[in-house]
């Protein structure tokens, strides 16, 4: 306005009653206090618009992320879960308070107590086990198989993992999920004659459940030899061709739980030499556990010493 002098703080054009109280900048006065916090905050609000840029998803949940999968798919597939050693069923509080060491897998009650773990970090894949338990049902029905293990629950969000995997043509999700199908394997868990020597592998051979050939095709891989093949090299030699289909079968998702076990009966034949292995039988999803427990016994009826059946997600 005409007249008016104009100073170069505006807080001056101000009336006494109208004045601002000037605060102190603490930021200023102590860098230090505020560095990190900010620093986090800027770190997040980077990865959230890295991520959207990307136009990158979570295949768990479909939320934009930078990583494999987001961060709370990453803690629900690390979640810590107590399971029966014969059938890798989660075994509740109850269950797990009623259950009765396995002598067979005695080689576990040497597992070190965990230390306490940093709240910062992620837990632990394998929870830890004061004996190896089987449910009542193991306890009560012989298995073909030594011992069994999975990595995660068949639910959200392993199981869209694993259906991506399966039918979307996703193999570039083999790698990361077979850290976590090893991660499945307790520490201690070797075959039973093996040395203490770190450098032997822990099983004799790792097997994939393989496909029948026409499904094969039509699928383009074997989503059970993906993630074989890229397993810790120190667990054991990943073999292909060992264990064949002989027959295509129905799915077993079509099929109620009675009927697996007979759809799979016959359809496994053995083809190069297991007499006195120690093996280890991969596939990605466990439901009943017809299809690993059939296999299970055609490989120990041509003389496998043990299998032990791993699978990516077990049928809660």
């Amino acid at each position: 306005m005409p007249g008016t002098t104009h100073t170069g703080d505006w807080r001056a054009q101000l009336s006494p009653q109208h004045s601002l109280p000037v605060q102190p900048n603490r930021d200023r006065m102590n860098p230090a206090a505020s560095t990190p916090a900010r620093a986090t905050s800027h770190a997040g609000a980077f990865a959230r618009l890295t991520a959207f840029l990307s136009g990158h998803r979570c295949p768990g949940c479909a939320t934009p992320c930078v990583g494999w999968v987001c961060a709370d798919c990453e803690h629900r597939l690390n979640r810590p879960q107590l399971r029966c050693v014969g059938c890798a069923l989660p075994l509740t509080a109850a269950l797990a308070a009623a259950a009765k060491p396995d002598a067979l897998q005695a080689t576990n009650t040497d597992t070190p107590a965990a230390a306490p773990r940093d709240a910062s970090q992620p837990p632990p894949q394998t929870p830890p086990q004061p004996a190896a338990t089987r449910c009542g049902r193991c306890l009560s029905e012989p298995s073909p198989v030594a011992a069994s293990y999975a990595a995660f629950d068949y639910a959200a969000p392993g199981d869209r993992l694993v259906q991506a995997l399966k039918f979307n043509q996703r193999t570039a999700l083999a790698a990361p999920l077979a850290v976590l199908l090893a991660g499945a394997l307790p520490s201690g868990e070797a075959a039973p004659d093996a040395s203490s020597c770190a450098a032997q592998p822990r099983f004799d051979r790792i097997l994939p459940i393989p496909l029948s050939p026409s499904r094969e095709r039509s699928r383009g891989y074997n989503q059970s030899w993906e993630l074989v093949r890229r397993l810790p090299p120190a667990l054991g030699p990943a073999c292909w061709q060992t264990l064949v289909r002989t027959r295509d079968t129905a799915s077993q998702m079509a099929l109620p739980h009675t009927e697996r076990e007979r759809n799979v009966r016959g359809a496994f034949a053995v083809q190069r030499d297991v007499a006195d292995l120690h093996l280890l039988l991969v596939d990605d999803v466990m439901t009943t556990g017809a299809t690993l427990f059939e296999a299970a016994r055609v490989l120990r009826k041509a003389g496998a010493a043990s299998v032990t059946a791993l699978a990516l997600a077990r049928t809660p």
